[in-house]
């Protein structure tokens, strides 16, 4: 199956093998829309560019939630655009609204470190990230008391590790704002940023792991480093078993671990839905 430039169609008919399939081959991000949808229409210029520059190293693909209910609610789709990543059949990552390019091709990046796109080096990966970032400082410096830029930046800032400026911020933030969710994904980030502040590689985290299993801060470190990694399900399992161990560690660190997971992969997630049922058997 050859790749096409753009985001491709696909229906009830041929998800099974142009996304479950072909997924085993190559990653398929999988886009959930609908024409009415605004935000929809805003994504998808974005979607067909990474269509175009990972070809063959990447599949987009495109379902349209009022053709395909069937496909959508056995997905869990509640909020559009919602976009799925799967690779080997299983659900990799996700994101739902109309995220900017950058924030997507740091997704990517995640799950593609080898697969740069064609006439894009590291470099010039990094680059929107860069501007997004530039850009943020910029209008924030000239409207300093703009509420929604502040949130937006405290929230790029902690992305990229620096948490110590992105709490600042947010605390700068009037009361209401600190409520939104976009603030509590900022925290989010901080305290997974926090947690990989001086932590080991993966590799030295797992083997401490398998010699002392009750090695709590090593644990929650290893679930930090997987997350950071994408490996959103298997962080959350080591939270889940470090809650199971011990759920007063470092004041409670697993739950708020956990909550903090669900703010970032959002309300619609399935791992969101299906870990915090699963948190909540734990903790009755």
């Amino acid at each position: 199956m050859i790749p096409t430039a753009t985001a491709r169609p696909v229906t009830a008919e041929t998800f099974a093998q142009e996304v479950v399939q072909r997924s085993m081959e190559v990653p398929v991000l999988v886009d959930f829309w609908a024409d009415w949808c605004a935000p929809c229409k805003t994504l998808s210029p974005i979607l067909d560019r990474l269509a175009a520059d990972y070809a063959g190293v990447l599949d987009v693909v495109k379902v349209n939630v009022d053709e395909e209910q069937m496909i959508a609610q056995q997905l869990g789709i509640r909020s559009l655009p919602t976009v799925k990543l799967i690779s080997q059949g299983r659900i990799v990552d996700e994101f739902v609204g109309a995220q900017p390019e950058a924030q997507i091709r740091e997704m990517l990046a995640r799950h593609l470190p080898d697969a740069a796109a064609p006439g894009m080096g590291a470099e010039a990966e990094a680059e929107p990230a860069e501007e997004r970032l530039a850009r943020l400082e910029a209008a924030h410096q000239a409207k300093p008391d703009d509420a929604e830029t502040s949130l937006e930046l405290a929230e790029v800032l902690a992305m990229h590790g620096d948490t110590t400026r992105a709490s600042d911020l947010l605390a700068s933030l009037p009361v209401d704002a600190q409520t939104k969710d976009g603030a509590e994904r900022v925290r989010a980030y901080v305290l997974f940023a926090d947690a990989l502040q001086d932590a080991p590689e993966r590799a030295a985290l797992e083997a401490r792991l398998t010699e002392t299993p009750d090695d709590h801060r090593a644990r929650h470190q290893l679930a930090a480093r997987l997350f950071s990694e994408g490996e959103h399900e298997a962080a959350l399992e080591q939270l889940l078993e470090l809650l199971a161990r011990d759920r007063s560690f470092d004041d409670a660190i697993a739950r708020r671990s956990l909550v903090a997971a669900f703010n970032i992969l959002g309300s619609t997630s399935e791992l969101t839905g299906r870990y915090r049922r699963r948190m909540s058997s734990v903790l009755l």
